[in-house]
C-alpha cells in the first residue's frame, strides 16, 4: 500500500491545481495524484476546442451570478446580463477571491504562457491558442515539486480507515493507496472519453455525502417542429429570453442568441439549458418589446403614420432583422402586397404576440454525452466554502465539477475549478501542517 500525506483523485484542472498548491504550501508533505486515464489533463486539452479558454474577463463580483447549483438560483439578468448571485455564487465567493482570474493569468505568464483576451466575448486564452501549452505548465510544475501522478488508477472505492497508515484508503484495480487527507477532484459527467464519468459522486456517497440530481448543462437544445429555417444565421446581441413550463416562467436569460438551421443556439440558450426540460417553451421577442401591448402600440403608430406602406416593410422596421419580418408574413399567410391600412385586427394581434414573444417548443436536450458541463453534484451545504473541507468527514475535501456548481459558457467553469482546487489544496496542506507530528516550514 502506497502512503501519501495528501491524496488527490483526478488529474483535471482542479486536481492539478490542488496538488501544486498543497505541495507549495507544505513542501514536506507527500502529495500524490491518482488519475484513472492514461494521461493527465485530458479535459484541459479539449477546453475551448483545444484552444483552452481558461477564464473570463471581469472582476470577481461579475462572476458570482454566472453559476447555477445549490438551493437558490441566481436572480434574473439585468440589461447587461448580470445576475445577483444564488447559492452557488455565494458558495464560490471565498475561493474566487482567494484565487481570482487575474492571479491565474499572472501565474501562467510567470511560467512562460502569456494570455490574450478576445474582446468580442470576454474569453481569455493562451496567446498560442494551444491547450497543450497550459497543460505543460502544470506538468512541469509538478515535476519540479516532485509530485507523482499515478496513471490508469481507476479508483473504485474510498473509505475511512483508522487502522490504516493514513486517514483514508482508496482502491483501484491494481492496489490500495492510503492518505492522511483526501481531495476528490474527479470532475462531473461529460466528455466521458476524458475520464469524467461521475466517479466522484459514487465516492462522495460512499463517504456519507449527498449528491443532487445530475443532468446536462451547457447542452444543445433541440426545438420541436422547427419552422424557422429561413431565418438561419439571424443573430441577436445580448437578447432576452424566457423559459416557460406549463405557462409559468421558470427562468430568464439575456445573452447572445443565434437561429440555426435546426433550432436555437448561442450563450442565451446554451447557458439556460441548466433550467430547460423537454416540453418547455423558449420565448424569444423579435423586437425590443416588453409586452404584446407594446408591440401592438408600435405597429399601430407606424401604420397610422404610413398607411400605404407594405406591412412587411413596417415589420422590418420593428424586428431585429429583415428576415424575421419575411418569416412572420409567410407564417401568418399575409399577402406580399398587403398595405398597413388593410391589416385587420386579428392579424395585427397575432403579429403583436409574435413580435413580443415567439414560442419555440423544446423537443429534447442534448444528453451528458453532448453537454459541455453537468449540473448537480455534491451538496454545497455539506462543504465549508472557506476551505472546501467536508462538513461530514474530517480530512476530506472536494473541488471542481464534482460539486453542485455549473457555470455559464466562456471560461467560468474552468475558473471555478482553478479556484476551488487552489483553496482545497492550500486548506489540506494547512490542516496537515497543523498536526503536531508534522514539520512546520521555517520562515
Amino acid at each position: 500500500m502506497l502512503h501519501s500525506d495528501i491524496l488527490i483523485i483526478g488529474a483535471g484542472p482542479a486536481g492539478l491545481m490542488a496538488a501544486i498548491q498543497a505541495k507549495t504550501t507544505a513542501p514536506a508533505a507527500t502529495v500524490r495524484i491518482l488519475e484513472k486515464g492514461p494521461r493527465p489533463g485530458r479535459k484541459l486539452i479539449v477546453a475551448g476546442s483545444g484552444q483552452c479558454n481558461f477564464t473570463h474577463a471581469g472582476p470577481v463580483d461579475s462572476f458570482l451570478g454566472r453559476f447555477g447549483g445549490g438551493d437558490k438560483a441566481a436572480g434574473d439578468p439585468d440589461d447587461d446580463g448580470q445576475r445577483s448571485p444564488g447559492s452557488a455564487g455565494r458558495f464560490l465567493r471565498p475561493s474566487l477571491y482567494a484565487f481570482p482570474p487575474e492571479d491565474f493569468i499572472t501565474w501562467l505568464a510567470e511560467r512562460g504562457v502569456p494570455a490574450v483576451l478576445d474582446e468580442s466575448n470576454g474569453k481569455y486564452y493562451p496567446a498560442s491558442r494551444r491547450s497543450l501549452d497550459v497543460l505543460e505548465v502544470f506538468l512541469a510544475e509538478l515535476r519540479r515539486l516532485a509530485v507523482p501522478i499515478e496513471l490508469n488508477a481507476a479508483v473504485g472505492q474510498a473509505r475511512r480507515d483508522g487502522d490504516a497508515a493514513g486517514g483514508f484508503v482508496v482502491t483501484d484495480t491494481r492496489e490500495d493507496f492510503a492518505g492522511e487527507l483526501l481531495i476528490i477532484c474527479s470532475g462531473g459527467h461529460t466528455y466521458q472519453l476524458t475520464g469524467s464519468a461521475g466517479d466522484g459522486w459514487s465516492l462522495a456517497r460512499s463517504l456519507g455525502h449527498n449528491v443532487t440530481e445530475i443532468g446536462p448543462a451547457l447542452a444543445p437544445v433541440h426545438v420541436a417542429k422547427f419552422k424557422w429555417v429561413d431565418c438561419a444565421g439571424v443573430s441577436f446581441k445580448r437578447w432576452p429570453i424566457e423559459i416557460r413550463r406549463a405557462g409559468r416562467v421558470v427562468a430568464r436569460n439575456r445573452a447572445d442568441l443565434l437561429i440555426t438551421h435546426t433550432g436555437l443556439s448561442g450563450p442565451a440558450v446554451i447557458d439556460a439549458s441548466r433550467w430547460i426540460r423537454p416540453g418547455d417553451e423558449i420565448v424569444v421577442p423579435l423586437g425590443d418589446f416588453g409586452t404584446a401591448q407594446d408591440a401592438e402600440s408600435a405597429l399601430l403608430e407606424l401604420s397610422g403614420r404610413h398607411p400605404k406602406r407594405l406591412v412587411r416593410s413596417l415589420l422590418a422596421e420593428l424586428c431585429a432583422a429583415d428576415r424575421l419580418a419575411d418569416h412572420l408574413c409567410v407564417q401568418l399567410a399575409l399577402p406580399a402586397d398587403l398595405r398597413a391600412s388593410s391589416l385587420d385586427k386579428e392579424s395585427r394581434r397575432k403579429l403583436s404576440l409574435a413580435l413580443a414573444g415567439s414560442v419555440f417548443p423544446v423537443g429534447s436536450l442534448g444528453g451528458l454525452d453532448e453537454a459541455m458541463a453537468s449540473r448537480g453534484g455534491v451538496r454545497l451545504d455539506e462543504i465549508d466554502p472557506k476551505t472546501m473541507a467536508s462538513r461530514q468527514l474530517p480530512g476530506l475535501y472536494f473541488a471542481g465539477e464534482v460539486l453542485d456548481v455549473d457555470g455559464d459558457s466562456g471560461g467560468f467553469n474552468i475558473q471555478a475549478a482553478w479556484s476551488t482546487g487552489a483553496l482545497a489544496g492550500r486548506s489540506a496542506a494547512l490542516a496537515w501542517l497543523s498536526s503536531p507530528e508534522n514539520p512546520v516550514p521555517a520562515d
